[in-house]
């Protein structure tokens, strides 16, 4: 249960609850569908955009205070739009050990009309502190596609056959 007094933008994804030296704590991811926009992307062409949001909230004594709030988008698409969270990617945790926990979220984002890759975005916060992570998602072509990412291939630059000019599009 959402207590009455956090307001959200969009449909509710997911909601999670902890206590901390922050005091109580109230995470809540929600999502934005596609709606037809006025926007005008960089080639001139009008979209669609879609959107998503993190809220979170701590009560200590005083009622809910918003600690921090995430909003992205991917706005003005002419094409397929991914927006959305990674399903079951939020976590919470005090790695640290300090009290405070952090808090993860991985989300994705693209406007494509082929299988280019969508952006992935991974959120670290504590308390009022953030940490970003961007990159690419890799995407299979075939069932037979296997990547796996290990600290001894995380470097794609050491990877054999990487060496010539044609691999950069294999790389990216």
């Amino acid at each position: 249960d959402i207590p009455a007094a956090i307001k959200v933008k969009g449909k509710v994804q997911e909601a999670w609850k902890w206590n901390d030296e922050l005091g109580e704590n109230i995470l809540v991811t929600s999502y934005v569908a596609q709606y037809p926009d006025k926007g005008k992307n960089q080639y001139g062409e009008e979209g669609e955009t879609a959107e998503l949001h993190a809220y979170h909230y701590t009560n200590k004594d005083v009622g809910y205070t918003l600690v921090w709030q995430l909003d992205d988008a991917e706005k003005s698409c002419p094409f397929d739009i991914t927006c959305g969270f990674i399903p079951g990617s939020a976590t919470i945790t005090d790695l640290d050990k300090d009290g405070t926990a952090e808090v993860k979220l991985q989300y994705s984002l693209a406007c494509r009309s082929d299988v280019s890759p969508a952006a992935m975005k991974l959120n670290i916060h504590e308390g009022n502190e953030q940490f970003v992570l961007n990159g690419l998602m890799w995407l299979k072509g075939s069932p037979e596609d296997q990547f796996t990412v290990t600290e001894k291939d995380a470097n794609l630059e050491t990877l054999p056959g990487y060496h010539k000019a044609d691999d950069e599009y294999m790389k990216t």
